[in-house]
């Protein structure tokens, strides 16, 4: 169910503008509109076209959503996979977001979880050239949420996992100069 009101015009109409905010937009991946294939660079494209012509100020699109995880909705014949991403990154969203407006700036989800050796990030870094930026999100607690964990240790464990992920960053070929969004934190 979504409510009547909140559609894309309303959020940067009546919220985003007023406030003279900025906005992020996910754009799909995991699914086309009939919901029989993966995403469709061309709805994205159509999305940011729009955002264009009527003047909206999104200053950044990121192709999908975790899309390293199994959680994650995705009806590419191989799912979840970084070379799947990658070659749709590559020759679908990235082609068609910089046509509908060169200026946009379009990125990549990246895996952010240092407890493990990310293929997804190798695959995705090396493979998915050009892109603007790379989407991070940074859970350190999942089921119990302290504060004092969340504005301490957590802190510092960021900016660990942070430099990090700019080795593999650099490993992978990409210039430092790219930036890193924080997409969501808890």
């Amino acid at each position: 169910y979504i409510t009547t009101h909140a559609t894309f015009d309303n959020l940067l109409t009546r919220l985003a503008k007023p406030l003279g905010d900025e906005v992020a937009v996910t754009l799909n991946y995991g699914s086309n509109e009939s919901c029989n294939g993966g995403g469709d660079p061309n709805e994205a494209g159509g999305w940011v076209a729009y955002a264009k012509q009527l003047g909206y100020n999104v200053s950044l699109w990121t192709v999908g959503n975790e899309n390293y995880g199994s959680w994650e909705y995705d009806l590419h014949a191989k799912k979840n996979d970084p070379q799947t991403y990658a070659t749709a990154f590559r020759t679908g969203y990235y082609p068609a977001v910089k046509a509908a407006n060169s200026q946009a700036k379009l990125g990549i989800v990246g895996d952010f979880d240092q407890t493990h050796v990310s293929a997804w990030n190798d695959v995705v870094f090396r493979q998915a050239k050009p892109f603007d930026f790379i989407e991070i999100h940074y859970y350190p607690q999942y089921l119990n949420d302290s504060d004092s964990f969340l504005l301490g240790p957590a802190i510092a464990q960021f900016s660990h996992q942070l430099g990090g992920l700019h080795n593999e960053m650099s490993t992978d070929g990409v210039p430092k100069t790219v930036p890193i969004y924080l997409g969501e934190f808890n």
